[in-house]
């Protein structure tokens, strides 16, 4: 049986959508707070309050420090965001080290490390030298990662027990003084992210299909 040309166009294109290979993935993460140091927060952080990051990083990037038990990636052009209360702050570069039966030989820790630093004061409202913030996802159930050499993956947070994931946001005020944020987190997910040639395949199929359903109207009017 011969398929209409929509149908045709239709699931070319969602084979396009479903075979292109996005390097890029993000990690995204919900935290809420149970320790506050230092005396430079407002109000709106405070016990309970709720921090958000995001780690953006290249899934396809070659480690620039690795060993057997841990792998190392530092990315300048992607980035890593935080927001907890009144405050938010974009990094300038992040870096991501991943652990597989890391330390003592290599007979326990399991686990990632991400780390967002802002170098350019015009990318945060937070006020703090040496700012930093990070996500510590480890555990010393040796089995949970078979690798060093691959993306974040998605788990439960359970698998992280009994070390529990946290967050934190540090930094020295003007009157150098620590301050920092810690949060135990409360999920958080993991997804590819298309890269733009992708959208532009996309929208250009889309445009085609457009373009094909015009020209059958205009047939059909005729």
């Amino acid at each position: 049986m011969k398929l209409p040309s929509l149908s045709i166009l239709a699931l070319s294109l969602l084979c396009l959508a479903t075979t292109a290979q996005a390097q890029t993935y993000q990690v995204s993460l919900t935290g809420t707070v149970f320790q506050v140091d230092g005396s430079y927060w407002d109000p709106s952080v405070a016990l309970g309050t709720t921090v958000n990051m995001t780690f953006t990083f290249d899934a396809s990037a070659f480690p620039t420090t690795s060993v057997s038990t841990t792998a190392g990636y530092t990315f300048e052009s992607l980035s890593a965001t935080v927001s907890v209360g009144n405050y938010s702050a974009t990094s300038d570069f992040q870096q991501l080290a991943i652990y597989d039966n890391a330390l003592n030989g290599g007979t326990e820790v399991d686990g990632y490390f991400m780390n967002g630093a802002v170098l350019n004061p015009l990318q945060t409202n937070i006020d703090l030298r040496d700012l930093s913030f990070d996500a510590d996802f480890i555990t010393s159930a040796t089995s949970l990662l078979s690798s060093t050499q691959q993306p974040v993956q998605q788990f439960d947070l359970s698998a992280f027990a009994p070390s529990i994931p946290v967050l934190g946001i540090t930094g020295t005020s003007s009157i150098s003084e620590y301050n920092a944020v810690w949060a135990n987190v409360t999920s958080y997910s993991v997804s590819a992210v298309p890269e733009p040639s992708t959208y532009a395949l996309i929208a250009g199929a889309v445009m085609g299909a457009a373009a094909l359903v015009a020209r059958r109207r205009k047939v059909s009017q005729a």
